[in-house]
């Protein structure tokens, strides 16, 4: 049983398909490389849309942080600025209260009745 051999139509329809078929798929190709490299650039642009937005994290965070620790530090000084005043109001006091045990003393000698 052998085949009967293709005529010559049968094999120019069938390579005529055939030709209609690599360029559906060549087309089919060309839509997919075109559409993957939209997709490389929209996936590039969002990487770099990610890298900006974590740098400007950063640097917000840090910003904060420095002006937080210059806010904080602005108080420690003003709250020892504080505390010096009133150890030099304490140390004044403490002189004035000498002064009036030293007075009372003299007036107590001075004064026998108020022993």
């Amino acid at each position: 049983m052998t085949e009967k051999a293709p005529s010559k139509a049968e094999i120019l329809l069938a390579v005529q398909a055939q030709s209609e078929t690599l360029d559906s798929l060549s087309k089919r190709i060309l839509k997919v490389e075109q559409r993957n490299e939209k997709q490389e650039a929209r996936n590039n642009n969002i990487i770099i849309a990610v890298i900006v937005a974590a740098f400007l994290i950063i640097v917000t965070v840090a910003s904060e942080v420095i002006i937080s620790d210059k806010i904080d530090q602005t108080r420690a000084d003003n709250l020892l600025e504080r505390v010096h005043e009133v150890e030099i109001k304490q140390g004044e006091t403490i002189i004035k209260q000498t002064e009036i045990e030293k007075d009372l003393n003299l007036i107590k000698e001075r004064n026998p009745y108020l022993k």
